[in-house]
């Protein structure tokens, strides 16, 4: 089998913040070896170990590698990177580039930029997980772009029966400014309505959290905390709504949208990207405008159960990989 190696590591740790990267290489492994199978990541800092990797496997598999102005030492990670990528090309091997936002959530930089050129020119294939992605990689890539929908986990989620609320909107995942979450609570129409908002999630952005805290109120509800998936399942089927209030131009793909599918709920996001298309075969309803958005949450919209079935069939985490396979 050939060897792939998948970035990126799972960390000290052992373990990633979400299931991705976990359910992905599990897949993977399928067709290729993959180097750090365990999720135990090798010694080094980030950017010496992709260009290790480089050296020694047959597939390259970036998720987000494009964000390494953001860890310690950004000028020595970003020189690692690109040298990783012109060694793979120079050894004539692949590069899968997982083209997961259309700008990167923390902004653009030189660094950023400048990986993002090369991967749009020297990547064997770069998948999206959304059409509107697609498109604009399209425009930019000298290479070929595929999109192909976020993979579901097909095992069956038991929902907390401890949850007994039931909540108008239900938002969680990490607290992040891109999210907007501070922004949606923040608004007039939404302090002084009656509407019944719960909000569970966590973030390093200690600033952010705090203004999420201060605009709570009788009717807002914030849990700084992560729950496990049987509790966001319960909380998913008891609300009558699950938001992505997502703002700025990032928006692209969002793994907690097929969860909260996968869970039952009724999710309702910006009409982009993942939610755009997911709206199009009627399992996310979608707003172009704050005033459109408040004139949904006056309504009781749902997802059809069967469609919901048939998209949890069609978009399994090994139908995924195998296209991806076969595709390389």
């Amino acid at each position: 089998m050939k060897k792939l190696y998948y970035y990126p590591s799972a960390g000290k740790s052992g373990t990633y913040p979400n299931p991705y990267s976990v359910n992905y290489k599990n897949a993977l492994g399928q067709y290729f070896e993959v180097l750090e199978a365990d999720n135990r990541k090798p010694k080094g800092a980030i950017g010496w170990v992709v260009l290790k990797r480089a050296f020694q496997v047959d597939v390259n598999i970036y998720n987000w590698i494009e964000n390494v102005s953001t860890f310690r030492g950004a000028f020595f990670q970003w020189v690692m990177v690109i040298l990783a990528i012109l060694v793979v090309k120079i050894r004539g091997k692949k590069i899968v580039w997982m083209f997961h936002n259309i700008h990167p959530h923390y902004g653009e930089d030189f660094y950023s930029s400048s990986i993002q050129w090369l991967l749009f020119h020297l990547s064997t294939l770069i998948v999206t997980h959304s059409k509107e992605a697609e498109e604009y990689a399209k425009k930019k890539a000298m290479v070929r772009v595929i999109y192909l929908c976020h993979p579901v986990e097909t095992h069956h989620v038991e929902s907390n029966d401890s949850v007994l609320a039931q909540d108008d909107i239900f938002i969680w995942g990490s607290i992040i400014p891109y999210k907007g979450i501070f922004e949606f609570i923040s608004k007039s129409e939404i302090q002084y309505s009656d509407i019944k908002i719960r909000i569970i999630g966590s973030g390093s952005d200690k600033e952010y959290i705090n203004k999420v805290k201060s605009s709570c109120n009788d009717h807002i509800v914030f849990e700084e905390r992560r729950a496990d998936f049987s509790e966001i399942a319960s909380y998913c089927k008891k609300s009558r709504y699950v938001l992505f209030p997502y703002v700025g131009e990032s928006v692209s793909s969002s793994g907690a949208l097929i969860d909260t599918i996968l869970f039952g709920g009724t999710p309702i996001g910006p009409n982009r990207g993942a939610f755009h298309d997911l709206s199009e075969q009627g399992l996310c309803i979608t707003y172009d405008s704050f005033n459109q958005l408040l004139e949904l949450l006056k309504s009781n919209r749902s997802i059809n159960p069967q469609k919901v079935s048939v998209f949890i069939h069609e978009n399994s985490w090994d139908s995924f990989v195998k296209k991806i396979h076969e595709k390389i």
